[in-house]
């Protein structure tokens, strides 16, 4: 693997005429030297190492679209089983060791909804049951608004 005259980087290729990063020449000549130092500039150096650097981040760019979300949330609609394929998405994506950090925000953030509904119904249920007169007149209203057809 031979070192380019230009950027300094070793090429991956073996036996490589042009240098992989900066599209030098690797042959002896001046001729591909003097052009590729033309062609060559700090910019595109910055560019690559930066490329290079973000090469297997999760969160360099963002991963889950809003039309994910808005199709994950859609899922609500769905009396049982879309609550339970979007808790088991939820599970899946906090679980999961490759899973992107902005889906698995977002799978936080569901299991966390679940999490405060769960205990506001719990809430719920405990008052009502405490109070069994405020259940009794919510029954009456009921009774009386299906008698009276609305």
């Amino acid at each position: 693997m031979g070192e380019c005259k230009i950027c300094g980087r070793r090429n991956p290729v073996e036996g490589a005429n042009f240098c992989y990063y900066c599209g030098a020449s690797l042959r002896d000549t001046d001729e591909g030297i003097v052009d590729a130092r033309d062609r060559y500039s700090e910019e595109e150096d910055a560019d690559e190492r930066e490329r290079e650097a973000n090469v297997g981040r999760t969160d360099a760019a963002p991963v889950i679209s809003r039309w994910k979300i808005l199709g994950l949330m859609m899922l609500l609609l769905l009396p049982v089983y879309g609550w339970l394929f979007l808790i088991g998405w939820a599970v899946v994506n906090v679980i999961g060791s490759r899973t992107p950090e902005s889906q698995k925000e977002i799978a936080h953030g569901i299991l966390m909804f679940f999490a405060v509904a769960i205990v506001l119904v719990v809430l719920l249920s405990v008052y009502m049951n405490a109070h069994p007169e405020l259940m009794e007149q919510y029954n009456q209203m009921y009774r009386e608004r299906m008698n009276s057809g609305g």
